[in-house]
């Protein structure tokens, strides 16, 4: 079982300190005044990091990567204007010999290769509109941190501004440098020609810069593609290609009780189900990959125990929600419309648990049940084995899973909350509008 708080720390007091204390407390905590539970282990995470943890070191990453590109692009402007330059050398020369100070000359190109950044920054900033509100219509909702607040503001502009200003500087200065410093009579003599192998050097710094920076960003991008590659080929467990899913969040002060969310669910199902184009319509309180987990523990009934920190998710699910997500049965049967309030309770476990408990028999018909002292009524039999699904993400094993059937839970906390799968016979999208109107037309 998982319990989440929220708090705020007194001024002076360390993550440290709060959890060596929590520590304390919970080695102190009894299953119902027996004794204490060992395997209850209390985290301490900032807010920060519960809110955009999970993707801290991928923009990190990616600053890194533009960082490069940034450097990449202004080493080539820079040799660029080097070899501009070289070409603008007797026309520097003849100001000079005219009576053209050298800092004014430094200060003309300067202002040259700033204001060739500056109009790369204002097709950047034009550039971050567009992407910005691109970023936020593709994104799956909920996956990027806080995404209501992405946008440009004050700030964003005056960065982007000194950056360039700052790159126009530091690139443009070892350019205007080179070009002003020449002797008026030997440029003068070599025109047309040329200019010495000795004045190629920063050229050539550059260059070896430009290419050592892309090497880098290819290695990245290398690596990148492999994790890439490798979680393509990982079996999520679930195929959702046509798949187009509802969440719903039910306000408390209307439905009150597990009977009228259980209502409004079957009322919602049965509609979407008679939809033109549906296939199939089921529901699940805690979709895959979705962001909102719920585990614990469970008894069995030959009395054997769990190992030590041993915990199941634990999913409440309608007729039909293995074959809208394309999860195999592997053994037994889906839910049906006898599991329903007041009838034998059943589960259906993933493999995962059927081969960790009943390694050589046959799971069907043996019982669990998640009360610590349960009543012969809390007991649920397996009627069901399906396939292991990565619930949490790609990047972590697919954990053990017991399902329950919506029809036989009354239990607020599982039906407050619950997405809507609907298996579209071909274009999915064509679904959104009407299923928006069910919901609509039921509550």
């Amino acid at each position: 079982m998982f319990v989440q708080t929220l708090g705020r720390l007194k001024p002076h007091v360390s993550e440290r300190e709060l959890a060596a204390e929590l520590a304390t407390i919970a080695s102190h905590f009894g299953v119902f005044g027996k004794q204490p539970r060992r395997n209850w282990q209390p985290r301490v995470l900032p807010l920060k990091d519960v809110l955009v943890g999970n993707v801290r070191k991928l923009l990190v990453v990616f600053a890194f990567a533009v960082g490069f590109v940034l450097l990449i692009a202004c080493s080539n402007v820079a040799n660029l204007l080097l070899a501009r330059a070289t070409r603008r050398e007797v026309e520097i020369a003849v100001r000079s010999a005219l009576g053209a100070g050298r800092g004014r000359l430094i200060r003309q190109l300067l202002v040259e290769s700033m204001l060739m950044s500056l109009v790369g920054a204002l097709g950047g900033i034009a550039f971050s509109w567009w992407g910005v509100s691109a970023l936020l219509t593709l994104a799956p909702e909920g996956k990027i941190p806080r995404e209501q607040l992405i946008h440009l503001d004050t700030r964003v502009l005056v960065f982007t501004i000194i950056v360039s200003i700052f790159a126009s500087l530091l690139f443009g200065l070892a350019p205007a440098l080179q070009a002003t410093r020449g002797e008026l009579r030997e440029t003068l003599s070599h025109a047309g020609t040329s200019i010495a192998g000795q004045r190629q050097w920063l050229r050539s710094v550059l260059v070896v810069g430009e290419v050592a920076m892309a090497l880098v960003l290819l290695a990245g991008t290398g690596l990148f593609l492999r994790t890439f590659l490798r979680l393509r080929s990982i079996d999520p467990g679930f195929h959702a290609d046509n798949d187009v899913v509802m969440t719903i969040n039910l306000p408390p002060r209307i439905y009150r009780t597990g009977q009228q969310m259980l209502a409004f669910h079957e009322q919602v199902l049965s509609r979407l189900a008679s939809l033109p184009g549906v296939e199939i319509a089921a529901a699940v309180n805690s979709r895959p990959m979705g962001g909102i987990f719920v585990a614990g523990d469970f008894k069995l009934e030959d009395g054997r125990k769990l190992p030590e920190g041993y915990m199941a998710d634990k999913l409440c699910v309608s007729q039909g929600y293995f074959r809208a997500m394309d999860i195999p049965i592997k053994r037994g049967r889906d839910f049906n419309t006898t599991d329903v309030g007041g009838t034998p309770s059943v589960v259906i476990v993933s493999d995962s648990v059927a081969r960790r408990f009943w390694p050589n028999q046959d799971p069907i018909g043996k019982r669990i049940t998640g009360i610590e002292h349960p009543k012969e009524s809390d007991w649920r039999t397996i009627v069901g084995v399906v396939g292991d699904v990565h619930q949490k993400g790609l990047r972590k094993p697919a954990d053990p899973a017991i399902y329950e059937a919506i029809t036989q839970s009354e239990q607020e906390a599982w039906l407050i909350h619950m997405n809507f799968v609907v298996r579209a016979a071909q274009n999915p999208e064509s679904l959104m509008a009407a299923m928006r109107a069910v919901v609509n037309e039921t509550d």
